[in-house]
């Protein structure tokens, strides 16, 4: 059933279906798209759980299905774009998708669900406060998960500009927070974000 009507051949490119993803308790279950064939059983450590799962989630895997870890291939350069599917022992690539965007509803919602819990940057709304402090930078912000204060050292290696506009800060922790557009904050958040960056 080929055609612009079929919604599965929307998310079936000239590579192929990207297959489909389930929940088996908490781990992330790839299902391989109908025709691909899976590795053999010698190659398939994968197929197992993390050994932090409980017991019950280790069993009912089906052929053709193996747990995986989503990860964004570039979450600083291109972020929202390209995921990889490791092996659940992140050892291995079990597939690669140009975009969330290429699987099915269900299976991009359970992606983005995984995604969300595997890389936590806060999207800022509004600056608060900042101020330099003995070569760092302290930001008292709030975010789309509560207020948060944070410091970060010098933009030229810790601010990743994605475009005019976006930013990505790293704070001294190493975690990362997001202005997806300087011109939306309002003008006192904006005056405090262009001090600090």
């Amino acid at each position: 059933m080929a055609g612009a009507d079929n919604p599965a051949a929307r998310h079936c490119g000239s590579q192929g279906c990207p297959g489909r993803l389930r929940r088996l308790g908490h781990t992330l279950i790839y299902i391989y798209p109908a025709g691909a064939t899976p590795p053999k059983n010698g190659e398939a450590a994968e197929k197992t759980a993390p050994a932090d799962e409980p017991a019950q989630d280790r069993a009912g895997l089906g052929p053709g299905e193996v747990a995986v870890r989503a990860a964004w291939a570039r979450p600083l350069s291109a972020p929202g774009q390209e995921v990889s599917l490791l092996s659940a022992d992140k050892k291995r690539e079990i597939a690669w998708l140009p975009s969330p965007e290429a699987l099915d509803p269900e299976s991009r919602a359970l992606l983005e669900e995984e995604l969300d819990q595997g890389y936590w940057a806060p999207l800022i709304r509004r600056v608060l406060k900042t101020s330099p402090e003995y070569g760092y930078r302290y930001w008292q912000v709030e975010t789309d998960r509560g207020t948060m204060d944070f410091l970060s050292r010098s933009p030229e290696t810790n601010v990743l500009w994605q475009g005019p506009h976006a930013c990505l800060i790293r704070d001294v922790a190493g975690n990362c927070f997001r202005i997806p557009d300087l011109r939306a904050l309002d003008t006192v958040s904006r005056a405090h974000a262009q001090a600090a960056l």
